[in-house]
């Protein structure tokens, strides 16, 4: 509580000093903390078919760096796609080898260009064979015993419970299998900073409370970071929306629901100036190269489109 002159930026200091007794910034590289931008590729297997394959792969990337785009972000790689039988992050048989997806992020990393992996970390598709037994098992259940679902047309998923062990795991050990397997730079939690919190009262968890929805989340992104950063000292994780307990331990926060949704963006980035919000979107709109390049090297701003374009690892100014 307190007394201001009307200015929303008062607030976000006065939020930044308390807030920064309990959290501690990430560290990120030079390189990576310049970055203008990112070619988010959801476009491999996505609903209702396939638009490209892991050979492409080099040829993709090399489209990116004409607009100044080096971070190469994949998406519906596994198995049938974006969307589709989560959490079997497996290579989609029908888009390659496991090795035509390694001789890719190869390419990218011998060019100067770094692979970051989708892993939706949230939710467990109902019609997957695994679900009977893995998916009921972790999943969140209320004070009745009944699941938490989303759907996602034209698919049904369940929220799991992420303070439980099983789940952790699983999510854990995909983000380092693909650090060390495929030689990922970044992994990126979907759902982590957007979707709605729930509680969970599955006796089998053993989690010490109902409520440790945001905890589960700390633990899995906690170890997920230090495992990856074993394998590469330079690896990060990013996650989708902002979350200022989980900013610690992410280079980088996807803000693609835009001014649509009014969720405050602007406010975040004032109030923890050292984390990385920006925003999520192709330029498939306009072709021509330099007018591309222009808008992924702009700045973020109050006034950018939703879906105009991806914007990380700028700090900008702090209002005064």
């Amino acid at each position: 509580m307190g007394i201001h002159p009307g200015d929303w930026h008062w607030g976000a200091r006065r939020y930044r000093r308390w807030i920064e007794q309990y959290i501690a910034y990430p560290e990120v590289p030079q390189d990576l903390r310049e970055q203008a931008g990112m070619a988010p590729r959801y476009d491999f297997r996505n609903y209702p078919g396939i638009q490209h394959r892991f050979e492409e792969i080099p040829a993709m990337f090399e489209e990116g760096k004409t607009m100044g785009l080096e971070h190469f972000f994949i998406a519906g790689w596994n198995r049938q796609g974006f969307d589709n039988n989560y959490p079997e992050y497996y290579p989609d048989m029908e888009l390659g080898t496991v090795e035509d997806l390694a001789a890719g992020c190869r390419y990218i990393n011998e060019h100067g260009g770094m692979a970051t992996f989708y892993i939706n970390a949230r939710i467990f598709d109902v019609e997957s064979d695994y679900y009977p037994t893995l998916g009921v098992q972790w999943a969140l259940k209320d004070e009745k015993g009944r699941q938490f679902q989303e759907v996602y047309e034209p698919k049904t998923f369940a929220v799991m419970c992420p303070a439980y062990v099983g789940w952790q795991k699983r999510i854990i050990d995909y983000a380092t299998w693909m650090a060390r397997c495929f030689g990922a730079g970044g992994i990126y939690l979907d759902q982590v900073g957007s979707a709605e919190p729930h509680v969970c009262y599955d006796p089998v968890h053993r989690h010490s409370h109902h409520g440790m929805f945001n905890h589960g989340y700390l633990e899995i992104l906690r170890t997920a970071r230090e495992r990856i950063q074993k394998i590469n000292p330079r690896a990060f994780l990013m996650i989708e929306n902002c979350g200022d307990i989980y900013g610690s331990y992410v280079f980088g926060s996807l803000t693609w629901n835009g001014t649509l949704y009014d969720e405050f963006f602007n406010m975040y980035k004032v109030h923890l100036p050292a984390l990385h919000p920006g925003k999520h979107g192709q330029p498939a709109a306009d072709r021509r190269p330099a007018h591309q390049r222009s808008l992924f090297s702009q700045r973020p701003g109050a006034g950018d489109a939703p879906g105009e374009r991806l914007l990380g690892g700028d700090r900008g100014p702090v209002p005064p």
